[in-house]
C-alpha cells in the first residue's frame, strides 16, 4: 500500500501503451508511450515507473505486466458510443464486453492477467489497473498517420497519466469502474 512518507520498499508502475505501429489510429497507445518516453511524468515518493509498449497483445500482456504492482494501459477502442478522440476509462469488468483488448488469438487482456496469477506470477490485482481508452476511426487502414482528433488526444491523455501518477494512493483507489469519460 502507497503511503505518504518514506517507503520501505519501491512499488512498480506500468504505463503500457497497446497498439499496431502501422495501422493509422489504432497506434494511439504507442504514441502516448512514445510522448511519456520523451518526457516521463514524476511519480509520489516510493514508486518506480517503467513505460513500454505492446503490440501483440495476447500472452505478451502477461509478460509485460508480471512484476508490477500496478498498471495504466492505454490502448485505442472503437464503440462508434461516442466523438472521436474521446478519452475514457473503463475497469477490468467491462472488458468482457470489450472486443478491442481481445486479440485474434482469442486471449484478452482480461484473461492473460489471471493466467499470469494462475502461473504463479506477481501480477497487479484488478484494483490497481487502469485502463484508458482513446474512441477512434479508423483501425484498418495501413498508415502511421492518425486521425486528427486522436492525434490531439494523445496530449490529453498524456497530461491524464501525469496526474494520475503524481496521486498519493492512486495504487489503491484506481478500481474496477464504470466506463467514465475523462476528457471529451
Amino acid at each position: 500500500m502507497i503511503m505518504s512518507g518514506k517507503q520501505d520498499s519501491m512499488r512498480k508502475l506500468l504505463i503500457l501503451g497497446v497498439g499496431n505501429p502501422i495501422v493509422s489510429d489504432d497506434r494511439v497507445g504507442l504514441a502516448v508511450a512514445e510522448e511519456l518516453q520523451k518526457s516521463p511524468p514524476r511519480t509520489v515518493e516510493g514508486v518506480e515507473l517503467v513505460i513500454d509498449i505492446a503490440t501483440e497483445g495476447g500472452f505478451e500482456f502477461t509478460e509485460k505486466l508480471a512484476g508490477f504492482d500496478g498498471a495504466i494501459i492505454v490502448d485505442s477502442i472503437k464503440t462508434g458510443e461516442c466523438a472521436v478522440g474521446t478519452v475514457r476509462e473503463i475497469g477490468m469488468n467491462d472488458l468482457e464486453s470489450t472486443s478491442r483488448l481481445l486479440t485474434s488469438h482469442g486471449v484478452g487482456f482480461k484473461s492473460a492477467v489471471d493466467f499470469g496469477r494462475t502461473i504463479g506470477l506477481k501480477m497487479p490485482d484488478e484494483n490497481s489497473i487502469r485502463i484508458l481508452t482513446v474512441e477512434i476511426e479508423d483501425n484498418l487502414t495501413v498508415s502511421e498517420e492518425m486521425h486528427p482528433d486522436v492525434t490531439k488526444a494523445v496530449n490529453e491523455v498524456t497530461e491524464c497519466i501525469s496526474s494520475i501518477v503524481q496521486e498519493d494512493g492512486f495504487l489503491q483507489h484506481c478500481g474496477d469502474k464504470a466506463a467514465t469519460d475523462i476528457v471529451n
